[in-house]
C-alpha cells in the first residue's frame, strides 16, 4: 500500500469503529463475553495502541533510526505481516500491561473516541510528512511482531481496528444468546 492508500485506510478505518461505537447503549459498549474485553475496553486498548505508533511517527528519522536502526530488508506485504502476527496469537501471544485496557466502568467512551479521533489525525499528519523511502527504512518495535518497518507498523494498526471492529461485532451479535442461557440456566 502507498502512502496515500495508507492514510486513507487508516482513517476510515477509525471512523468507523467510531461510528459503530457511537451507536452502542451502555448496556452494548460493557457486555463482554467471559474472559473477552468488552466493546468499550476494545476501544480503549486500540486507543492504548494508536497512542504510541502516533508519538514514534512524529520523531525526527534520525532519532528513529539511531534508536531502533534501519531495515536490512524491504517491508513485508500485509498479507505477510498479518501471518507473522497470526503465528505470534497461535503461540500465545497477547496485549502486553501498557495495552490492557481498564475495568469497563472505569471507561468513558466518548472521551476514548475523542482521542482515538485526535491520534489517527496526528498520525495522518505525520505520515505524510514522510516519503515512501522512509516508510520501508526506518523501524519500530512491536510487543509481538519485533522490530517492524514503518510501513509495517501501518499495516498492524489497519488491520488491528478491522480486527477488534470484527470481534465486537461478533461478541454483540452473541450478547442476546448469551444472556438468555445465563438466564436459563439460572431457572
Amino acid at each position: 500500500m502507498q502512502q496515500k492508500d495508507l492514510i486513507e485506510t487508516l482513517e476510515k478505518s477509525y471512523k468507523d469503529l467510531n461510528l459503530m461505537l457511537l451507536k452502542y447503549t451502555k448496556d452494548e459498549l460493557e457486555f463482554s463475553l467471559p474472559g473477552k474485553w468488552s466493546a468499550a475496553q476494545q476501544a480503549q486498548h486500540l486507543h492504548k495502541s494508536v497512542r504510541p505508533v502516533k508519538f514514534a511517527f512524529q520523531l525526527p528519522q534520525f532519532l528513529l533510526k539511531a534508536l531502533f536502526g534501519k531495515a536490512n530488508r524491504a517491508s513485508k506485504s500485509y498479507d505477510e505481516l498479518l501471518k507473522k502476527y497470526h503465528a505470534q496469537l497461535s503461540k500465545g501471544g497477547s496485549a502486553s500491561a501498557p495495552f490492557v485496557p481498564a475495568k469497563v466502568e472505569n471507561i468513558h467512551i466518548d472521551n476514548v473516541i475523542i482521542a482515538i479521533e485526535k491520534n489517527i489525525k496526528s498520525l495522518a499528519q505525520s505520515i505524510e510528512k514522510k516519503t515512501e523511502e522512509d516508510l520501508d527504512l526506518c523501524l519500530l518495535p512491536h510487543p509481538l511482531l519485533g522490530k517492524v518497518t514503518l510501513r509495517e507498523m501501518l499495516y498492524f494498526t489497519i488491520f488491528h481496528v478491522l480486527h477488534h471492529r470484527e470481534n465486537i461485532t461478533n461478541q454483540l451479535t452473541r450478547m442476546n444468546d448469551f444472556k438468555a442461557e445465563m438466564f436459563n440456566s439460572k431457572k
